[in-house]
């Protein structure tokens, strides 16, 4: 059984090469940018979750949906897909971008 990594990443360049190099490890390797992580990882299983931390906000709100994810599979509740636009102009997130008034 192939275990199946999810590497997520803006930089194409960057997730070609360690996709590469960890399909030489055996891996089973699906590369995607933030948006579309949020939504795969509630949707697949993944053995491993990769994150570029080169946005911390996006990175942050990807592992938060991993997190989530894991936590309703293990308490046998429905997984549920944060939204990511609303999430990135929530003033509750720290760095988003409503202004303040």
């Amino acid at each position: 059984m192939t275990l199946q990594a999810l590497l997520v990443s803006k930089d194409d360049e960057t997730s070609a090469l360690l996709g590469s190099v960890l399909c030489e490890f055996g891996l089973g390797v699906q590369c995607c940018g933030y948006l579309d992580a949020i939504c795969r990882v509630t949707e697949q299983k993944f053995d491993a979750v990769i994150v570029d931390y080169d946005d911390p906000h996006s990175a942050a709100l990807v592992l938060q949906n991993v997190q989530a994810d894991f936590c309703s599979a293990s308490s046998g509740q429905p997984s549920r897909c944060h939204s990511f636009t609303q999430a990135r102009t929530s003033p509750r997130f720290p760095g988003s971008r409503t202004s303040a008034g």
